[in-house]
């Protein structure tokens, strides 16, 4: 219990740079603490009292300390009420600001969707010090500026539909929320965005971010982009970096969603060519599985598959084309399975086999 005491006060240091981010009044720190110190350590020294006494025998009830516990406690219960119900107030109601980018159409029909790292440098904030190439490059990091004062947020959305003529139009979406209407839109207007050009090339930030001083209000953006009928488009492979995540408070409280797989929701992924059609969006290659960074993610999980079953990849060769997909692998195995009933001969091999083939549809269905 005290180990996990620590940990608590230790997790809360960690997380000390983001409140600055959250907190806009002196209250909900008050809260915050009130409800760390009274709402959680209190019944922890509670039990641990109670264990010291139960284990020394002291069989004296003192109901002064019944009583000072319990009104801390209930103090603590209000402490996190007021705490939820006061952070939740500023995710109350959305606002948006939508912008349409004076967008020159590509000379070649095509419309390629790449992306740019954020400006300055951003730090993970575990402050696990590595190489610094690597921060920008890993989506799943709280990225943080040096001094604390910038944070970087993820939080967009690509949308790929149907031109209402026949050119490629491309509109901002930028979103937040706010205690009201206009506190939402204020901090929307706020997302700094900016999207460039270069003919058929439109390079998009992989990234957008918020200042202590815009606080953090949930601050999305969507780019919606309207392809014309028999034009291509393409979205590199890095919009799987990308995360969309929502924050609303409500009468209940905070509410927090998590949704990763919206690419594949809208009929399309990154890393594939598509030409809009009349009725939707369809890969331009029909035949096309995978790409080669799919091929080396499908031989990583095989080798893994393989592993499994105690055997040792010696080589593995993946090819494929638009009519055909060959796997050849040569594998060893290390040392057999105990197991408590014998197994006939060559019943083994085949329950490998098997394993291997139903691993590789598998993949290939997660993948194509």
């Amino acid at each position: 219990l005290i180990a996990a005491s620590f940990g608590i006060i230790g997790l809360g240091t960690m997380i000390a740079p983001l409140k600055n981010f959250v907190v806009n009044s002196q209250s909900i720190q008050w809260y915050a603490w009130g409800t760390l110190i009274l709402f959680i350590l209190v019944p922890i020294v509670a039990i641990i009292q109670w264990i010291i006494r139960t284990i020394i025998g002291h069989k004296t009830k003192s109901p002064v300390i019944g009583i000072t516990l319990g009104v801390l406690w209930f103090l603590g219960w209000v402490s996190v009420t007021m705490l939820v119900a006061t952070i939740s107030k500023q995710f109350r109601r959305t606002g948006s600001v939508k912008t349409e980018m004076a967008l020159v159409q590509p000379s070649n029909g095509k419309l390629l969707i790449n992306f740019k790292d954020a400006k300055g440098q951003y730090y993970p904030l575990d402050l696990n010090i590595g190489d610094d190439d690597e921060f920008q490059d890993n989506g799943n990091e709280i990225m943080l500026t040096a001094n604390e004062d910038s944070l970087l947020l993820s939080n967009i959305r690509i949308k790929l539909e149907h031109s209402r003529d026949s050119q490629f139009h491309v509109t901002l979406v930028r979103r937040a929320r706010g205690n009201t209407p206009l506190d939402a839109e204020s901090f929307a207007a706020d997302i700094s965005f900016d999207i460039n050009q270069a003919d058929s090339m439109l390079t998009l930030p992989e990234s957008f971010p918020v200042t202590t001083t815009q606080k953090f209000r949930n601050q999305q953006v969507i780019v919606e982009i309207q392809v014309p009928v028999g034009r291509e488009v393409y979205v590199d492979r890095k919009a799987e970096n990308l995360h969309w995540y929502s924050f609303k408070g409500g009468p209940k409280g905070l509410s927090i969603t998590l949704d990763d797989d919206w690419d594949s929701e809208n009929g399309w992924r990154s890393g594939v060519w598509y030409i809009m059609k009349e009725s939707g969006i369809e890969k331009k290659y029909k035949d096309q599985i995978i790409d080669e960074g799919d091929i080396d993610e499908i031989e990583r999980k095989l080798r893994e598959e393989i592993k499994k079953e105690n055997m040792k990849v010696e080589e593995m060769k993946i090819k494929m084309t638009d009519k055909d997909t060959s796997i050849e692998i040569k594998a060893e195995g290390i040392t057999p399975r105990e197991t408590e009933e014998e197994e006939p001969a060559g019943n083994g091999k085949y329950r490998i086999g098997m394993n291997l083939l139903l691993s590789t549809m598998r993949l290939l269905k997660v993948n194509s």
